[in-house]
């Protein structure tokens, strides 16, 4: 529902046996590759694979805030954080969410499934019209993100990074790598959350995301 905090976990197979969470590219250490339908269309928010091409509704435009990569699991399974704003009010922000994105596919969404439900957890809060938090949590570690509307009247997604040359608060993140931390080759944790942000004099800055759990 529309401004409810919620909590999901999401499992990118960070299990310490080398059994249960196998190599990079393993077709087991990541989510399902099932074949179930596409959605085409939709009125309401979707919650099921999704083209891109049906993000947007009549009533809510659809942005792509973060396309988040990994050194593990399946290369064909990125993380995308998406946000809404209604049609008739853009500047606020409808809703938020992170789920997986098929670079493979012209970026078709997809949830997380039950199977894949494990080691992350991430919440949502609506804290005002148009702001949101969402944090990215797991191994101890937790990732803070500020999802906004930026000066050009679109939503974007923030966060206090120590960059290259310090540490730079507030800064609008473009793009993001998950380092895994490993064992014998096989994840077993979060080692770092690699990002590229754009400060407030208009810079492109390179660093690690705060790790707020600190």
């Amino acid at each position: 529902m529309l401004g409810r905090r919620r909590s999901q976990v999401l499992l990118l197979c960070l299990v310490g046996s080398s059994a249960a969470c196998p190599r990079t590219g393993s077709d087991t250490n990541g989510p399902e590759d099932d074949e179930a339908p596409v959605v085409a269309a939709l009125g309401t928010l979707p919650n099921v694979k999704t083209a891109t091409t049906a993000l947007s509704t009549t009533a809510l435009h659809h942005t792509e805030l973060i396309r988040i990569t990994r050194n593990f699991g399946k290369s064909n399974f990125e993380i995308a954080l998406d946000a809404w704003t209604p049609v008739e009010t853009p500047r606020e922000i409808a809703d938020v969410r992170l789920w997986w994105a098929r670079p493979d596919r012209d970026g078709e969404r997809s949830p997380f499934s039950e199977k894949s439900r494990d080691h992350f957890e991430m919440t949502y809060e609506r804290l005002g019209p148009d702001k949101w938090r969402v944090d990215l949590g797991s191994d101890k570690h937790v990732y803070r993100f500020w999802i906004e509307i930026d000066e050009t009247g679109a939503p974007a997604a923030y966060a206090d990074v120590d960059a290259d040359g310090g540490r730079v608060e507030h800064c609008r993140v473009v793009r993001g790598t998950l380092l895994a931390r490993k064992l014998f080759g096989a994840p077993v944790g979060i080692r770092d959350f690699e990002v590229s942000c754009i400060d407030a004099a208009g810079a492109e800055r390179s660093g690690t995301m705060l790790d707020v759990a600190d």
